[in-house]
């Protein structure tokens, strides 16, 4: 890449949290415009589209396209826009982003099956399509965690005691699924007793992570 102080670069944040990484890169590079194409919607609310207004280093837009020719570099923290990365790629672009391995942090299935695959450890678990097959089963299984591929905004992880413990947790999600829960994916483990779980949110190019950065 040339000389950064050259690079228009565009960070595109469908999550809104990823503004102060944006300030930062603008001490690095010619121009740093930010999207947050979240906004998007039939009724639009002007919350999501105001975030990162005001701040002097970065320029917000509320569309990509509209300064795509402008663009040296591409910049995509979160997931959810694998395709239109690979796209990018395909069309010469430089691009900072996960692509299609997204699917490891979007699809638990794949992941587990990915690290049975490298021969890496890993504890009994069961893929489950559906909420009636998700219910039958967990009237049978005790002491589980259950994770849901795709729609993290319906349930974040849960531990099962027995199916009592479960049924209030299952009886919202189905209510707010609403139409065709029955397509849900979900992932069943056994848990790993005595473990000890260093969490890091982060990011590492080419092998190589920052030499300052926190943990919990």
């Amino acid at each position: 890449m040339k000389d950064t102080k050259k690079v228009v670069a565009m960070v595109v944040d469908n999550s809104g949290g990823y503004v102060s990484l944006a300030i930062r890169l603008a001490r690095e590079y010619k121009k740093i415009y930010y999207c947050n194409p979240a906004w998007q919607h039939s009724y639009p609310h002007p919350n999501l589209s105001s975030v990162g207004q005001g701040i002097p280093e970065i320029e917000v837009v509320d569309n990509l396209f509209d300064v795509y020719e402008e663009i040296d570099f591409w910049i995509f923290p979160d997931v959810y826009f694998g395709p239109f990365q690979e796209f990018l790629r395909e069309q010469g672009e430089i691009v900072w982003g996960s692509g299609y391995l997204e699917a490891l942090e979007l699809e638990r299935d794949v992941l587990k099956s990915q690290l049975e695959r490298l021969g890496l450890p890993v504890n009994k678990w069961w893929r489950i399509e559906g909420m009636s097959a998700l219910r039958k089963f967990l009237q049978k299984q005790k002491d589980v965690w259950v994770k849901v591929n795709k729609w993290r905004g319906l349930v974040e992880s849960f531990y099962v005691m027995d199916y009592d413990h479960a049924n209030p947790i299952l009886d919202d999600m189905e209510f707010r699924k609403g139409i065709d829960p029955e397509k849900i994916i979900f992932t069943v483990e056994t848990p790993i007793n005595d473990a000890l779980e260093i969490g890091y949110d982060g990011f590492c190019v080419d092998g190589k992570f920052p030499e300052a950065w926190l943990s919990g």
